[in-house]
């Protein structure tokens, strides 16, 4: 044998040992891909409507997240930009506040909501941080160059990265391809979700986040890189949005809930396997516990230092005096508490999808979620899993009384909740939802929904035509 055939004959294990190792993480990682790659597309005809903005906050968070985008955080008494206040009053806003001709030289902050004040300075930069800087790379790297278009679309990818997300753990599960999808479709289809991803706000992380938090802290391990990525996953997720808590809290309990079942099968173990099984859930809770508690002053630390400001607003506005804090009571914690589980209707809504068609269709969907968590409680096979959801179950529906005691806790302005307040742990329901439906009929049902919300949505988007 010469030495070429010698060297082809030992290079060609190696040339197939990559070429098994591409094909596999092409069959495991592929479907995931294109189920993100189609649920990114899904939103793209009604991103490019160029729908006015929302008619609340959506202004200050595109504000924020355009700063963002070139490293400069919002400083103490932050005005709104000149490129946004011209976002503003060229794409108008969806409602009837007034705002500036689109063809002026300048604007004037004063004649803008709020006095033209960033409302939004004093959030967290960690979504703004994200969300900007993704917006950018589009900007840069691709032939969008329209502002709100390309922001719009980086928000609208965290929402679709939760619905790709809830595929991958699926189909993980053995659920059904066509099913995996349809779920993930749903997720980010229905009423408050869409809103929450097309117009931009830290909302459209929310379920990624959730899901990501769950996914982490029920991982059985008690190894330090686990637990390290455990505590700073935390750390960084509680500083999207205060919603947050809501995911934490249903986290925590799951968690506290892996001990308690743990310590009652184990009681009559061998003490040092009893010790090993309780070791890492305690490890769990205490990591979690520590992250909740140190992101969000490790990142005003980090900001402090790169910006020299909190964003801090001295300045008084009419806003400051609608939001009175009430004095604590029952009767503020449990108003409005059946609203909140799952929080798929309610709020507002994209223009063009306030139909009688959609509302109904957002019911159905609030209706399978709510018998797919009910289904896991009531078919798992173990003490664990039903415990896991009936907290799932219980934090669910009291998702705004939670919020309340959270909001009400933290002093200043005190608001009424929406149900986009609650969209943290909306992907946990729907990936419990997709492990018990088990049966074909289940499977149809959820397939067939999908398909009936998927039509109704793409048919009364592209025959939506702007005022």
């Amino acid at each position: 044998m010469d030495d070429t055939t010698k060297s082809e004959v030992e290079t060609r294990p190696a040339e197939n040992g990559a070429r098994n190792i591409l094909n596999d993480l092409r069959s495991k990682f592929a479907p995931d891909v294109v189920a993100l790659l189609l649920l990114i597309i899904l939103a793209l005809p009604l991103i490019g409507k160029g729908l006015p903005l929302s008619p609340i906050d959506e202004h200050v968070h595109l504000d924020y997240a355009l700063k963002a985008g070139q490293l400069q955080l919002p400083a103490d008494n932050e005005l709104l930009s000149q490129q946004t206040m011209r976002i503003m009053a060229c794409t108008r806003m969806d409602s009837p506040a007034y705002v500036s001709p689109c063809d002026l030289e300048e604007f004037l902050p004063e004649v803008f909501p709020d006095y033209g004040y960033n409302t939004a300075s004093e959030a967290h930069p960690t979504y703004y941080l994200a969300t900007g800087l993704v917006a950018r790379a589009f900007r840069i790297f691709t032939p969008v160059d329209d502002l709100l278009f390309s922001v719009r679309l980086a928000n609208w990818l965290w929402t679709a990265g939760a619905g790709a997300l809830l595929f991958a753990f699926l189909r993980r599960r053995s659920c059904p391809i066509p099913v995996a999808g349809s779920l993930a479709a749903l997720l980010v289809l229905n009423p408050v979700v869409l809103a929450s991803g097309t117009h931009i706000s830290p909302d459209s992380m929310l379920p990624l986040a959730g899901l990501i938090l769950y996914a982490l802290a029920r991982r059985h391990t008690a190894r330090p890189r686990d637990l390290g990525a455990i505590g700073a996953s935390t750390a960084i997720l509680v500083t999207i949005d205060g919603a947050m808590g809501l995911a934490l809290v249903m986290v925590g309990a799951v968690v506290a809930a892996q001990l308690a079942t743990n310590v009652a099968v184990l009681r009559s173990t061998h003490p040092a396997k009893q010790r090993e099984s309780l070791l890492s859930p305690i490890l769990r809770l205490a990591v979690l516990g520590f992250g909740a508690l140190a992101g969000p002053i490790l990142i005003d630390k980090l900001r402090l230092w790169y910006s020299g400001s909190l964003g801090t607003r001295l300045t008084a506005l009419p806003r400051d005096e609608w939001f009175p804090r009430p004095p604590f009571s029952l009767d503020m914690v449990l108003g409005g508490f059946w609203g909140s589980f799952p929080p798929v209707v309610g709020g507002y809504l994209v223009a063009p999808l306030r139909g009688i068609q959609y509302a109904f269709l957002a019911e159905l969907i609030g209706v399978l979620v709510i018998g797919g968590v009910g289904a896991y409680l009531f078919t798992s096979r173990s003490a664990a899993e039903q415990a896991e959801a009936a907290i799932v179950m219980v934090v669910g529906v009291m998702s705004f009384p939670i919020l309340t005691v959270l909001l009400w806790s933290r002093g200043g302005s005190f608001w009424t909740l929406s149900p986009r307040f609650a969209l943290a742990p909306l992907a946990i329901y729907a990936l419990l939802t997709g492990i018990a439906a088990r049966n074909r009929a289940s499977q149809i049902l959820i397939t067939l929904l999908a398909i009936a919300t998927a039509t109704v949505y793409l048919s009364g988007v592209l025959s939506f035509q702007a005022a």
